[in-house]
């Protein structure tokens, strides 16, 4: 019994870690069409586009109505890198509620699978749904109250994303191992095999669910091709140099 039954929790639990990280790959976008590689964590405050790395110079990197900053020393532009660099801030500035909004759905995907295991495998226990439905709200409001002021920091996102499936994902599998024993245990031959039907019903339903929302996600994020395609054309077109001549190159496409 414990090949069915376990291995359509395994399928929930792994939807919701790996659509978690989906979620909050906000640096690598890898797509069917579309990859992009950035060294470089993005931080998005009020009138200004700030992207730091843990290694390499420079590690910090600061853009502001038309002005650049390498670690916190301003460089000297030419005009029209000046107003490639508006252009830079104007379409990061458009794109990046989209890419909010594609992190969100995808911890909402992350979280509704883990439901539907609580639901279909652990008796709907109202403690879980209960702590399923709070972390909902938890993160919901930490991305609005960073929205309000300004803020958007793929690593906080990431750090949110990680902390929240690791605080829900041990409580489930918990909950969903026990009521599998107890039904293995239990002698009560029909009770042990409605669990694994169950439990199979479930992996199936909760598989051509998760595919289909996958696959809308994934063609929004499609859609956000064009634009990195051309932020990377205008950041190709930068005429300045690192003291090294090399170009800054903040994003590969």
């Amino acid at each position: 019994m414990h090949q069915p039954v376990l291995t359509p929790l395994f399928l929930a639990l792994g939807l919701a870690l790996g659509l978690g990280s989906a979620a909050q790959a906000g640096t690598h976008l890898d797509l069917d069409e579309c990859e992009v590689h950035s060294d470089y964590g993005l931080r998005l405050k009020q009138g200004s586009v700030e992207l730091q790395r843990k290694s390499g110079e420079p590690k910090v990197v600061r853009l502001a109505d038309g002005r650049l900053w390498l670690d916190g020393v301003e460089q000297t532009l030419s005009a029209a890198d000046e107003k490639r660099v508006r252009e830079i801030e104007r379409e990061v500035g458009a794109m990046m509620p989209e890419v909010q909004a594609i992190a969100e759905e995808g911890l909402d995907m992350a979280l509704d699978a883990l439901a539907h295991v609580a639901r279909s495998l652990g008796d709907g226990d109202p403690a879980l749904m209960k702590e399923i439905n709070r972390a909902r709200k938890d993160f919901g409001e930490a991305i609005d109250i960073r929205m309000r002021d300004g803020v958007l920091d793929d690593g906080l996102l990431e750090r949110d994303i990680e902390a929240l499936v690791e605080r829900l994902t041990p409580q489930i599998a918990g909950k969903v191992a026990s009521l599998a024993i107890t039904a293995a245990l239990s002698g009560d031959e029909a009770t042990a095999k409605d669990f694994e039907r169950r439990a199979e019903a479930m992996g199936k339903e909760l598989e051509q669910v998760m595919e289909a929302r996958g696959k809308a996600l994934e063609a929004r994020a499609e859609q956000l091709c064009g634009r990195i395609a051309d932020i990377d054309a205008i950041e190709n077109a930068l005429e300045f140099r690192l003291a090294d001549g090399k170009p800054l190159n903040l994003v590969r496409m």
